[in-house]
């Protein structure tokens, strides 16, 4: 990763987060430069949503096409990660069918469907939940499909074969001693198995795990959230409202569920029907977290510098885990939302952190 610029993306990282949408209209586009569009696409490129991006310039009428091939080799490159995704999914739920078992697709594995076809949602891994009294099993059918086993920790395994994807393999959603803990029930809930060994999870529950990840890594650089929920939004239809106002209140997933519709809203692409009325069902943050959040998407810290590597070791130790548990408790106290005292404590003092680290 190359080292961050000296100030936050501003206007590239706002038109990002814009063109994240495959619905995006930006008229402003056509006044762009090719310097400013070079700098895009470079941005898009590192934050893994070139292909994302490609998509929605495809039918933005004032893009010429010599700008939108600044994004084609990295949107062809993603095309084709989704076609291997897809080919390695029939072989994995081929394989846990064939062994009488089923796992519920997760993550960018279970988002991947929902983005227009030909665009490539970038995943890094394949992440499957398994159910509790089936976790060995699936991992012993995987062992027989050729792949090893690391060292497995107590919420997931993780799992390698040549010429594949790394593979999570989930028994619970969250590590032990997180906060909020979204029940591997609500996830199976309403679930369709649509092709052998796999099943597919609702958009409730797919919105539920946005909202966990959102409050577990609060974006750590990565917009990929927004897209995924843009496109979760344009195409599913109808929801069951009240179940996800319900289930997401009495698993604490609320305030960190509302703000990443406003982030959506404001930043992507306008909300409508039952998304909208979800998002009405709770206030609007502040200027002051929504920006903050922004920020957090949109920077780039050297994880290979020593600098960054403290702050990464920080975020995923205790201090980070309360530090993050403090933001959501921020969160919900500006909702309206908080069953807890909020504290600023080590939020504030993580935040500086990160800000001074982003100065070097």
């Amino acid at each position: 990763m190359r080292p961050p610029d000296p100030s936050p993306p501003g206007e590239a990282g706002a038109r990002l987060l814009r063109l994240l949408s495959a619905t995006a209209a930006d008229p402003a586009l056509g006044e762009l430069t090719l310097a400013e569009w070079r700098a895009l696409a470079e941005l898009a490129q590192r934050k893994l949503v070139a292909g994302v991006v490609r998509g929605a310039l495809s039918s933005a009428d004032s893009v010429p096409d010599e700008i939108q091939e600044l994004f084609q080799p990295a949107a062809t490159a993603d095309a084709a990660r989704r076609l291997l995704v897809e080919r390695e999914l029939e072989e994995l739920g081929r394989c846990l069918a064939g062994a009488g078992l089923e796992a519920l697709l997760l993550k960018g594995a279970a988002l991947t469907g929902y983005y227009p076809s030909g665009v490539g949602r970038v995943m890094q891994d394949i992440d499957l939940l398994a159910r509790p009294e089936d976790f060995a099993a699936c991992i012993t059918a995987l062992r027989d499909l050729g792949y090893t086993l690391d060292a497995p920790s107590s919420y997931h395994a993780t799992l390698h074969a040549e010429g594949r994807l790394p593979l999570e393999l989930h028994r619970e959603l969250q590590p032990p001693g997180f906060p909020v803990v979204l029940p591997t029930a609500a996830m199976w809930r309403g679930s369709e198995c649509s092709r052998p060994g796999l099943c597919a999870p609702t958009p409730e529950a797919l919105a539920l795990h946005l909202a966990a990840h959102t409050l577990r890594d609060q974006f750590q650089g990565d917009v990929r959230p927004l897209a995924d929920l843009a496109a979760l939004a344009a195409t599913s239809g109808a929801l069951d409202v009240d179940y996800l106002v319900e289930t997401a209140r009495r698993h604490d997933l609320d305030a960190a569920l509302a703000v990443l519709l406003v982030l959506v809203h404001e930043h992507v692409q306008p909300l409508s029907g039952d998304w909208l009325t979800l998002s009405g069902r709770w206030g609007r943050p502040s200027e002051g977290t929504l920006e903050a959040l922004r920020l957090e998407m949109l920077e780039e810290l050297p994880t290979s510098a020593p600098p960054g590597r403290l702050y990464l070791w920080l975020r995923n130790s205790w201090l980070g885990r309360r530090a993050r548990a403090e933001a959501h408790q921020s969160w919900a106290a500006e909702l309206g939302v908080t069953r807890r005292p909020a504290g600023p404590g080590f939020l504030a003092w993580t935040t500086g952190l990160r800000r001074r680290l982003r100065g070097r």
